[in-house]
């Protein structure tokens, strides 16, 4: 069927039958370019591997040679809160809320503070 013919044919089709169609066609786009992208991707990673290189990573700029990048330590808590001590916070990203009740309420975050034995 030509472009020309399913043209001919859509013109004929209500709003709601267009709309339909729009979300099908969606669909099998969205499908289409995954499996078309997933099959590019193993292509050149066998591209690269005939070349030589570990693989696709190695060859755009994977400099640590596939190895996983090192996790993060996790911060010491730094305040506690006052109404229940398993609750902390390490005083990095986002306040939580007992942080921002406790300091709308006229309390100052040095309140909070755990101490550290000396």
């Amino acid at each position: 069927m030509s472009l020309a013919e399913i043209e001919h044919q859509i013109d004929s089709l209500s709003l709601a039958e267009l709309q339909e169609l729009k979300h099908h066609v969606q669909k099998k786009i969205d499908t289409r370019a995954k499996h078309e992208r997933s099959d590019l991707i193993e292509k050149m990673d066998a591209m690269a591997k005939e070349r030589g290189f570990a693989g696709l990573d190695a060859l755009m700029g994977d400099t640590k040679g596939g190895q996983e990048k090192a996790k993060r330590k996790p911060v010491e808590p730094k305040y506690r809160n006052p109404a229940d001590a398993d609750d902390t916070w390490s005083g990095r990203g986002r306040k939580p809320r007992w942080v921002i009740e406790m300091l709308d309420a006229g309390g100052v975050i040095e309140d909070a503070l755990i101490e550290k034995p000396e």
